[in-house]
């Protein structure tokens, strides 16, 4: 009978000592696909629910589209939708959004912005969003456009030996034409990029002018000094002490004999502090006569009447 129990308590034990010190048997890895946003990438995890594997993971379980209490499956697709904040400059106007949508075209979607055929968007509508990612929007209009414009008109100058030089007097006037353009122009963000010329039509031919300008000279008074140079106007005109502003003076270099005449429009030169000086070319008059190097040359000034 003891022989018995002795077996009986045996066959009791033994099954207790096993299940408590017999090793957990290990459960097999799953497979599960992440994708957050345009990152895709699978893993292989013991973990039990959605918020288990992406806390693994360093993803916040919130961005997730199924609760982070669902049961992991072998061969899950868990997508996330984290948010991102990104810039539209649309036609030079900038805005600053958080978005949780996959792509360009999808944010441009869901803040209800149209698009015309010619509009330019980048990056391009199937391009992914990231964080401070910068949309921008050229918006591009044709307008046919027309205009007039002015055509000048032809000056003809008849010498008159009878008048004295520097006068002039119109003895026709003139009359400027017009014209009229059709033009297509490209408008980018409302700022004029591109025009072509469609048509040209003349509505009326200009009328030339013709005037008579005096070519006789006589001389009223003559010195002779020294010419300097300055920069004043870049024209063939000349500072002097005295004349009046608007008279021609003849210019002659007493060394090469070359001649010039210029008009007086200012005064100069100082004769106090320089008082060889009878004339202040403009740096143009000058270089007629010699490199502005030189400083100043002899010359002899006549007045003109």
């Amino acid at each position: 009978m003891r022989k018995l129990v002795s077996i009986i308590l045996i066959f009791l034990i033994i099954p207790t000592f096993y299940f408590y010190l017999a090793p957990e048997k290990q459960t097999t890895a799953k497979f599960v696909v992440i994708a957050n946003r345009n990152l895709v990438f699978e893993v292989a995890t013991y973990a039990k629910t959605v918020g288990e594997i992406l806390t693994e993971q360093n993803l916040n379980p919130s961005f997730a589209l199924v609760s982070g209490d669902e049961a992991v499956n072998q061969g899950m697709r868990i997508v996330l939708k984290r948010p991102v904040t990104v810039k539209i400059i649309d036609g030079g106007e900038e805005t600053f959004l958080a978005t949780q949508s996959d792509s360009v075209g999808d944010v441009l979607y869901e803040q209800k912005i149209g698009l015309a055929p010619q509009d330019r968007v980048t990056p391009p509508l199937n391009a992914f969003l990231a964080d401070n990612l910068e949309i921008v929007i050229d918006r591009i209009v044709d307008l046919e456009v027309d205009e007039t414009a002015e055509i000048p008109y032809e000056i003809l100058i008849e010498q008159d030996s009878a008048m004295y030089y520097g006068r002039e007097e119109v003895i026709e006037p003139g009359k400027p034409g017009s014209v009229a353009k059709k033009f297509l122009i490209t408008y980018k963000n409302g700022v004029e990029t591109r025009r072509k010329l469609l048509t040209t039509n003349v509505l009326a031919n200009p009328v030339k002018e013709i005037r008579k300008f005096g070519t006789r000279v006589e001389i009223e008074r003559v010195e002779e000094g020294r010419a300097s140079w300055y920069a004043y106007k870049v024209c063939m005109c000349a500072a002097h002490p005295s004349y009046d502003k608007g008279q021609y003076v003849r210019v002659t270099s007493l060394v090469s004999g070359k001649s010039i005449i210029v008009r007086i429009n200012d005064r100069g030169p100082e004769q106090a502090i320089h008082p060889d000086r009878v004339i202040d070319l403009d740096s143009v008059a000058f270089k007629q006569f010699a490199p502005l190097g030189a400083g100043t040359i002899g010359v002899r000034v006549e007045l003109l009447k």
